[in-house]
């Protein structure tokens, strides 16, 4: 594999994500490819509980395909660790099930 261009921000195999305010701190994560993956998380939101979940797209979120569900943390509060693994390089998608509207993004597998 050729080096790269001494960026710090490849992708991660041991992603953070926080959430506070009914929202992630992220919109997007880049996740490497084939890889296994644990999600550091941390639920800031004192007495609102949260999920993070990982879907293959949108679409499924939305129509909450169950099928197309790749990880989900169920409900947290405080800190917790979701592992899953990741497959050929695409996109997939990450929501909270309990707010959808405000809490989501993307995952980048490179």
């Amino acid at each position: 594999a050729a080096a790269g261009g001494g960026a710090s921000s490849g992708p991660t195999t041991t992603p953070k994500v926080v959430a506070k305010g009914i929202k992630f701190d992220v919109k997007s994560l880049d996740l490497k490819a084939n890889s296994p993956i644990t999600v550091d998380l941390d639920n800031e939101d004192t007495g609102v509980p949260h999920t993070f979940t990982v879907w293959k797209s949108e679409a499924d979120a939305t129509a909450n395909n169950a099928s197309a569900k790749i990880a989900d943390s169920g409900q947290f509060s405080g800190k917790k660790t979701l592992s899953f693994k990741t497959a050929a390089p695409g996109k997939w998608y990450f929501n909270c099930t309990i707010h959808p509207t405000s809490m989501f993004g993307t995952i980048n597998i490179t």
